[in-house]
């Protein structure tokens, strides 16, 4: 199963080729958004220290970020079930359970499997993961300010 904390990795790759030119990555629509991002976010640019510059892009750019991530695993549990499991199959399987058991005696089944196995979906499990890496993001402190990420963003706000 994938987690939301090793899915980070492609979006990083795309905040430093933002930060450094030579790691280019043009093509992907998030570079892009991206690099309109460091243009537009003022604050980003104000810090010359190289990790506080590539925490705040990747804030700024998490709502993105976690939409595709959230589509890309999405995809990939679709694609990984219709490669294992064969639909036919299971609809024989269920009748024939049906036919033993009886359709309410296969729902209260069903249900307690539901219960029993799937407590916390994947899907639940990678959004944990995922922001929770945004969240460390935002604590992280800057070498030269001594400020966390978040305070940094608060500063930027006009009031």
């Amino acid at each position: 199963m994938d987690h939301g904390a090793e899915a980070v990795e492609p979006y990083r790759k795309i905040c430093e080729a933002v930060l450094d030119p030579s790691k280019n990555i043009q093509g992907n629509p998030l570079y892009s958004k991206a690099l309109t991002a460091i243009i537009r976010e003022s604050q980003i640019n104000a810090h010359s220290e190289y990790f506080t510059r590539l925490s705040l892009l990747y804030i700024v750019m998490a709502d993105d970020f976690f939409s595709d991530a959230v589509q890309q695993f999405s995809k990939k549990r679709v694609s990984a079930l219709d490669g294992i499991w064969d639909a036919v199959w299971f609809k024989e399987i269920y009748g024939q359970i049906v036919q033993i058991t009886g359709e309410a005696v296969m729902e209260t089944l069903n249900l307690k499997l539901k219960q029993k196995f799937l407590a916390t979906p994947q899907m639940m499990v990678f959004l944990q993961g995922f922001a929770s890496d945004i969240l460390g993001c935002l604590i992280l402190r800057d070498i030269e300010s001594s400020k966390q990420m978040f305070q940094l963003i608060l500063d930027d706000i006009p009031e």
